[in-house]
């Protein structure tokens, strides 16, 4: 091939879309064209190339060494050829345009994560790209002339279906959003867009480009689940502190009640059994609590595999279910609140009990994982760092797909007897606990909840156990509570413990108080404080003046409302222990000692 410009050739005025003859003497006409230097050209006869625009793309000649004979005859043969050319290069210039265009096509739909595929009119698959192995499981060659409305869920199917007709129908694009699924038997959601075209035969033909949102979908349920859970915790709050004070009262009166009673008497029993029904009600106020925005856990570190062991076989007891404990001996240790922890088993191992009324095996498996950089975990709510996922799986009737995404819903139940509050509760207190709680289930085959807790950087620390007879001791104690029965039975219990107690009814004066006391030689050993004062100073704010006033003050604060972080950090705002409302005698006493204790060592 060469390469020269037309300019002062021969074939300019062809170009230009003009038939040229020159019978004679071209050469001497044109003495630069490059074609004519070539041979000895002495006539030449120059026909116009058009594409289906009339534009003029090239040129078709006829040159002699002689002059021609016949130069109109030689135009007309010349004419035809250029006719003939014209719409073989006009093919050419088509085909490979749609050579270009097919092979950007493929390009795109073998080389994007999106699922792009062609259907017929009535949904069966005419094409679907290489990625749905990838993304669904499937080799494309698995689902040709199937209808893509199988794999969806019935929910799904009818609106899925009426967008696809209606996009038909209207000859306009369609959107919609469905779950499809998985070869594994997962149900992952799509986004997908569809546009109807006719084929050259006139056939109608729907092609759909779908994207993966199932991740997308479970942040957007994650952020609405707390959501509602944040909402409900303003109320659920408010009444556990004011249930939690009467509790306080009901079972420290009980307690000493029974004091004055012989174990060996039948009143002595009933007390008892009172003592008992008004604990089970602490229960409930604890799940109301872990409601509440920002309720801080008050934790310890913990071995998971133990606490796990003894929670799950102690709920299942007597009954016909049985638990099986894949926990490796070096699971490391979590840092937990061990009461509200008790509650999450509870809760799981109880709901696994009730899907399989006939009897069965829960499974209860602990791992090592760590969260970021495997597809697996991307997901997931979590800062990187290292997890220990639990696994509870059962083998019962499951979940139906409409339930799942409420299954975390407080007040939301399928149970005729069910407060709708055990998942609430625990996916809440594993939130507190900068964990996640998820749940993957399938009707007639069981249910797996997964729990993830961070592992814990301190060792297990070995503590004994409270005695069941209140502590005895010595010492001056002032006792700061707004509420006058809490005020009167705390002084009872301090008292016939051994204690010299006085009492405040808010932060101002308890302080007024301790002040005094020191000043007069007689100071308080110890000060028990309510850490919420409806109307009043407070114990957070009371401690900071009574540590300006000594800086050695040993305070213990007291709560019925678990959401402010000083009943998990009272250290840090310097106080010496806690006590959480309600509170029996011999965990008041007990702490009560202990913080003396330390005083005068």
């Amino acid at each position: 091939n060469e390469v020269f410009r037309v300019t002062e050739t021969a074939s300019e005025k062809a170009l230009q879309g003009q038939r040229c003859y020159y019978p004679s003497g071209v050469r001497q006409q044109f003495p630069k064209d490059p074609l004519l230097r070539k041979w000895p050209v002495e006539s030449f006869i120059g026909c116009p190339l058009f594409n289906s625009l009339g534009q003029p793309i090239g040129v078709i000649a006829a040159m002699d060494s002689k002059p021609f004979p016949n130069v109109q005859l030689t135009g007309s043969i010349l004419g035809v050829f250029a006719v003939r050319a014209s719409a073989e290069l006009g093919r050419k210039v088509i085909e490979d345009a749609l050579r270009d265009s097919e092979e950007r096509y493929r390009t795109i739909a073998e080389n994007t994560y999106d699922l792009i595929c062609e259907t017929s009119i009535t949904g069966s698959f005419l094409y679907l790209s290489p990625n749905f192995k990838e993304v669904l499981g499937y080799d494309p060659s698995e689902l040709l002339g199937q209808s893509m409305f199988d794999g969806m869920p019935p929910d799904d199917r009818s609106a899925a279906r009426a967008e696809f007709e209606r996009g038909i129908r209207t000859e306009q694009s369609g959107q919609a959003v469905f779950r499809y699924r998985h070869k594994n038997g997962e149900w992952r959601w799509f986004e997908s867009t569809e546009k109807a075209f006719s084929t050259t035969t006139g056939e109608v033909r729907v092609v759909m480009v779908s994207r993966d949102i199932t991740e997308r979908r479970k942040m957007e349920e994650e952020r609405l689940r707390t959501s509602k859970l944040e909402s409900v915790g303003v109320l659920a709050g408010g009444i556990a502190h004011d249930f939690n004070n009467l509790l306080t009262a009901i079972v420290g009166y009980l307690s000493l009640a029974k004091m004055s009673v012989s174990p060996n008497d039948e009143l002595f029993q009933r007390l008892g059994d009172a003592e008992k029904a008004s604990l089970r009600a602490k229960g409930l106020t604890q799940q109301l609590l872990t409601f509440a925005k920002g309720g801080a856990p008050v934790k310890k570190t913990t071995s998971i595999g133990e606490f796990l062991r003894e929670s799950a076989e102690f709920v299942l007891r007597g009954s016909n279910i049985r638990c099986e404990f894949a926990l490796p001996p070096d699971l490391p240790p979590v840092d937990i609140d061990e009461g509200q922890m008790s509650q999450v088993v509870n809760n799981l191992v109880i709901n696994a009990q009730q899907a399989m009324p006939a009897g069965g095996v829960v499974r209860i498996r602990g791992e090592v994982v760590t969260i970021g950089g495997d597809r697996e975990t991307l997901h997931l709510p979590l800062k990187d760092g290292r997890y220990v996922r639990i696994l509870f799986q059962d083998r019962g009737v499951g979940i139906s797909p409409e339930h799942m995404a409420k299954i975390f819903d407080p007040y939301f139940t399928t149970k005729q007897k069910g407060s709708g509050l055990g998942l609430a509760t625990s996916y809440s207190i594993i939130t507190n606990h900068q964990g996640h709680i998820s749940v993957t289930s399938e009707v007639g085959i069981g249910t797996t909840f997964a729990i993830y807790l961070p592992v814990s950087g301190q060792d297990v620390a070995k503590s004994g156990a409270f005695s069941e007879q209140p502590r005895r001791g010595s010492g001056n104690v002032l006792i700061m509570d707004d509420e006058e029965a809490i005020r009167s039975l705390m002084v009872q219990i301090l008292t016939l413990s051994g204690y010299q107690t006085e009492v405040a009814k808010d932060g101002a004066e308890a302080v007024a108080l301790y002040k005094k006391a020191k000043e007069s030689g007689r100071p308080f050993d110890a000060v028990i404080m309510d850490l919420t004062i409806p109307g009043g100073v407070d114990g957070k704010a009371a401690i900071k003046d009574l540590i300006q006033i000594d800086p050695q003050v040993k305070a213990i604060v007291s709560s019925g409302y678990a959401n402010d972080p000083v009943m998990a950090d009272y250290r840090e705002y310097g106080f010496s222990g806690v006590v959480v409302k309600p509170f029996r005698m011999v965990e008041l006493t007990e702490v009560l000692h202990h913080v003396i204790a330390n005083s005068n060592t």
